[in-house]
């Protein structure tokens, strides 16, 4: 879904595992906003746009 590989670190190439998904859109801007990153109202239908514009690097 995302051009990322969520299951492998970038910078060592160790396996990740996911162990959460924090889907409420509140509670998402509140973590965003505790760490300085862009927040704002994106159309749930554009997840990867909200991606490349949180993390620019990535893109």
């Amino acid at each position: 879904m995302f051009p990322i590989d969520i299951e492998t670190c970038r910078q060592c190439g160790g396996r990740l595992r996911v162990i959460a998904s924090i889907e409420q859109p509140a509670l998402i801007e509140r973590i965003l906003g505790h760490l300085g990153r862009a927040t704002g109202a994106v159309d749930p239908g554009h997840s990867l746009d909200m991606v490349r514009r949180v993390w620019p690097e990535i893109a």
